[in-house]
């Protein structure tokens, strides 16, 4: 018969009863399973009255074994730290998304031509504006991100810096609709970040 020997927390097999000491207590199978996760995860031990007790398996996440009251205790504090973390995470995401679609390209209207949205190219707008305003240059070959050429006059830049406006400003405003229901859901993986309304891009257009 399979026995638990209560001191030395093992299993063993004995024959006879005879065999049987103070520490030794006769379980099933099933019992040595639950057995075995209450060592892992919780405690076994001898009540009052000499019966073998066991917490049995963890309930789930984020309970402790509680060996004053002999229960499990479900804690508050660090499943919600969990959560937040989760939530954090998936606000990271949002965010670097945001940025991929920021610089994703933008269609100008004027020329229907798609130009490039990146940090370098809208600093290069910026410059080149100043400069065309000021009479230093004359409108330039401007290279889109189909490989073809727009001449950049005042009238175009500006419209292509209110369109990359409109694109960032419809961005940041869906990244925090996102972000409302992020930290509102006890499920933040579920929300979809790629299939929300974004502006749209270069290579989103093209499909």
């Amino acid at each position: 018969m399979k026995v638990f020997l209560f001191n030395s927390k093992t299993f063993f097999e004995i024959n006879k009863k005879e065999e049987m000491t103070d520490d030794t207590f006769i379980i099933s199978d099933k019992e040595e399973y639950e057995i075995e996760q209450s060592l892992e995860q919780g405690e076994v031990w001898v009540d009052d009255t000499h019966n073998l007790r066991w917490s049995g398996v963890k309930a789930g996440d984020f309970y402790k074994w509680d060996s004053k009251r002999k229960k499990w205790i479900f804690d508050q504090i660090e499943a919600d730290a969990a959560l937040q973390a989760r939530r954090d995470s998936v606000w990271n995401n949002v965010k670097e998304y945001r940025e991929k679609k920021n610089n994703g390209g933008v269609l100008e209207p004027i020329s229907d031509k798609w130009f490039d949205t990146d940090q370098t190219s809208q600093t290069a707008y910026d410059l080149y504006g100043k400069a065309l305003a000021k009479g230093q240059v004359e409108p330039q070959e401007w290279k889109t991100m189909d490989n073809t050429t727009v001449t950049l006059t005042q009238e175009i830049l500006d419209s292509l810096q209110g369109a990359i406006y409109g694109v960032i400003k419809k961005n940041f405003d869906m990244a925090e609709k996102l972000r409302e229901q992020i930290y509102q859901s006890q499920e933040p993986e579920t929300i979809s970040i790629e299939n929300a309304d974004w502006g749209k891009c270069y290579l989103s257009a093209r499909g």
